[in-house]
């Protein structure tokens, strides 16, 4: 996914609130969507990637986690308004939303770089794909 700094930052980035295997992209699609960004595919000359093999994860799409998130993205897809009513509603999840605590910051190691090592405070971090979160954890869209 490319894009410009200004886009990411309209569209608000990916949101934190996916765990377990894929959404994440689906969402940042209807996200641009709701927005009216319509996300354009390269012409074969110009881009190409290759997707990394991988196994499916047998069921995944069938534990409850998966479900209730599968049910937030179903709301994001809907989501109809002016770009400040649809970024109010999608701000909840959004890169500006997470809480974090530095805890260690080391400059010029590699040189020219700034290496910050945070600890990410969650309201929630499921244990298992079959671990539900708490009510309104997703707010209301």
């Amino acid at each position: 996914l490319m894009m410009t700094m200004q886009a990411y930052t309209n569209f608000m980035g990916f949101s934190i609130r996916y765990f377990g295997w894929g959404q994440e992209d689906d969402d940042a699609y209807y996200r641009l969507q709701a927005l009216k960004m319509h996300p354009v595919g390269l012409s074969p000359e110009i881009g190409r990637y290759k997707a990394l093999e991988h196994t499916r994860v047998h069921g995944l799409d069938e534990t409850p986690l998966f479900q209730e998130q599968r049910k937030r993205l179903h709301e994001i897809a809907a989501l109809k308004g002016t770009q400040q009513e649809v970024q109010q509603a999608l701000h909840a999840d959004s890169y500006d939303s997470v809480k974090y605590k530095i805890l260690e910051v080391t400059k010029n190691n590699p040189p020219g770089c700034i290496r910050v090592k945070v600890e990410l405070l969650l309201a929630y971090l499921p244990s298992s794909l079959d671990e539900l979160p708490p009510p309104g954890y997703y707010g209301a869209i």
